[in-house]
C-alpha cells in the first residue's frame, strides 16, 4: 500500500513539474506575442507623432530641418 502512495505522489509530482514547465512556455509565447504588439504600437505612434513642419509667424508652412530650428529657436 506505501509503495502505491509513493508511486502516485510521485506521479503527482511528475504532473505538477510538467504544468510548471509548461506554464513557464505558455508565459514566454505571450510575452513575446505582447512585446511584439506593443514595439508596433509604440512604432506607429512615434511616427504619427513626428513634427513634419510647422508654421512660421508669417503663416508660412515650413518643413525643412533648418526652417523648423529657426522657428524654434
Amino acid at each position: 500500500m506505501q509503495r502505491l502512495e509513493s508511486n502516485l505522489d510521485e506521479a503527482f509530482d511528475i504532473k505538477e513539474r510538467y504544468r510548471k514547465q509548461r506554464a513557464k512556455v505558455d508565459w514566454h509565447k505571450i510575452g513575446v506575442r505582447n512585446s511584439c504588439f506593443f514595439h508596433s504600437k509604440t512604432s506607429a505612434r512615434k511616427t504619427r507623432n513626428r513634427i513634419k513642419g510647422l508654421t512660421d509667424d508669417g503663416g508660412v508652412w515650413r518643413d525643412s530641418n533648418e526652417d523648423i530650428k529657426r522657428i524654434t529657436a
